[in-house]
């Protein structure tokens, strides 16, 4: 009897722990088995870049000019034979010489190419008269010394022709006179004719020079060529310059602190990305150039693309291995996430696993949102964030208590992404690679770097793609000697 009352009692204890067990297993979740959502195809985002203001500036210095006057007023020695002298009475024939008589100075300033010759005058005077029945007749060799000052005042043609308008003073520094019985009759207007003109003639020659130095017209001909082409800045990562020409206006010419400066404003659209573009078909150079310059500055986009697990490392830890404690008996650990993206959407997959009433619910959920750029804290946020539909549809049929927890609001303060140190980074290496760039045919792009803004954020199936402004001070100049 005892027997059968312990089997009994044993019986029942089993039975006891069949129905607790039972009941156990009965609320284990079984897994999740979500499929991964398809990203939506990528937009054509090609937004016209805005005009910007390339300062060009052709620069010749005054050791340049310098050597080019010293080439064109070679003057060594004038010589005017057998000239007949304007006297009082008499006659006087004269031959006249003049010879260099020291360095040539040239100053740039005020607006003109200033240019001093030391000169030295020599002559022999012959004269003949009839005085009181008598024929005298004489030889004298008067000489003397002079400064000839030369002013080149420029001006442009619209077509970017260059002429110099000479204006030539003479400097007696010892002015010759001869005697001519006891009267002094100085002789220096005689040199001043033969050097004004030969100065004359030779200063419009200069001009003429000094264009084809300058090369003000087939020079902006090949830039403006040029840069219809795409300029290579860096081949890791790869970035490429594309510049279209549209408008050329040159500012009047300055002569200025030992320099000649062509300035000009070449309005332009800038763009920068990661393929070669298409060589552009150059357009002629417009034949009119003069007018009005826009607004200066260059105003620039950069296309980055910041891969999604560089993404996903400025969240990791706080996420990763972390537990949401949600309420109403749920728990659920975060054991670890990846991003991706598409069609302007980013996605997020948490490999999840639940506990207390949610034991035995384990598997990936997906959640999707637009990044938003916040500029006053430089970090990526998530707008319209919510389930992906598979996920919905998946913890609709397994656990639906989740879709009315907190959890999508608690992962979204998670999901926020500090940018402005990466952004950083950038500006130091654009400014690098944008500070110097060779366009060819002797010319240099100088770029002042002075902001960088996000302008437009875009979650692309290839990364995160950034539409960073560029905007500071622009200049290219000549790179090789005239």
């Amino acid at each position: 009897m005892k027997r059968k009352a312990l089997w009994a009692s044993l019986l029942l204890c089993a039975l006891v722990a069949l129905v607790l067990l039972l009941r156990v297993v009965g609320h284990r979740l079984p897994p999740l088995d979500i499929p991964p959502p398809v990203p939506p195809v990528d937009e054509v985002r090609e937004a016209p870049p805005e005009p910007s203001l390339l300062v060009l500036s052709l620069v010749m210095e005054a050791g340049e000019v310098a050597a080019l006057i010293e080439k064109e007023i070679d003057v060594e020695r004038y010589e005017d034979r057998d000239r007949t002298l304007d006297v009082p009475f008499g006659e006087a024939r004269a031959d006249l010489v003049v010879v260099r008589d020291g360095p040539l100075a040239v100053r740039l300033e005020g607006g003109t190419v200033a240019v001093d010759l030391p000169l030295a005058f020599s002559s022999s005077v012959r004269w003949s008269g009839e005085v009181l029945g008598l024929r005298p007749s004489f030889t004298q060799e008067p000489s003397g010394s002079l400064v000839t000052s030369v002013r080149l005042r420029p001006r442009l043609d619209g077509d970017g022709t260059l002429h110099l308008i000479p204006s030539v003073d003479l400097v007696w520094v010892s002015e010759p006179t001869m005697e001519i019985l006891g009267r002094s009759l100085p002789i220096g207007s005689l040199v001043e004719r033969l050097v004004e003109g030969e100065m004359e003639r030779r200063s419009e020659e200069l001009g003429r020079r000094l264009d084809e130095a300058l090369q003000t017209r087939s020079r902006l001909e090949g830039l403006w060529a040029r840069l219809h082409r795409p300029v290579e800045l860096s081949s890791e990562p790869p970035l490429w310059l594309r510049i279209e020409p549209e408008r050329l206006c040159l500012e009047p010419l300055v002569i200025d602190s030992g320099r000649i400066e062509l300035r000009a404003g070449l309005r332009s659209r800038l763009s920068i990305g990661t393929e070669r573009p298409e060589e552009g078909v150059p357009s002629p150079l417009p034949g009119e150039l003069s007018g009005p310059s826009p607004s200066d500055g260059v105003d620039l986009r950069v296309p980055l693309v910041i891969a999604y697990e560089a993404l996903r490392e400025t969240v990791e830890e706080d996420l990763a291995g972390k537990s949401f404690d949600l309420g109403n008996a749920l728990r659920l650990s975060v054991k670890g996430l990846s991003l991706s993206g598409g069609g302007g959407f980013l996605f997020a997959a948490l490999d999840v696993k639940g506990g207390k009433s949610l034991l035995g619910l384990e598997g990936t959920i997906y959640l999707r949102g637009r990044p938003v750029w916040s500029a006053s804290e430089e970090t990526l946020r998530l707008a319209d964030f919510d389930y992906d539909e598979n996920t919905t549809r998946g913890l609709a049929r397994l656990a639906a208590s989740l879709l009315q927890s907190t959890l999508r609001e608690r992962l979204s303060e998670k999901l926020v992404f500090p940018l402005g140190e990466r952004l950083a980074e950038e500006r130091i290496r654009l400014a690098a690679v944008l500070s110097r760039t060779e366009l060819g045919e002797g010319f240099v792009l100088l770029t002042d770097l002075q902001t960088l803004a996000i302008d437009e954020v875009y979650a692309s199936r290839e990364g995160l793609r950034i539409d960073v402004r560029l905007e500071g001070k622009t200049k290219i100049v000549r790179d090789s000697p005239f």
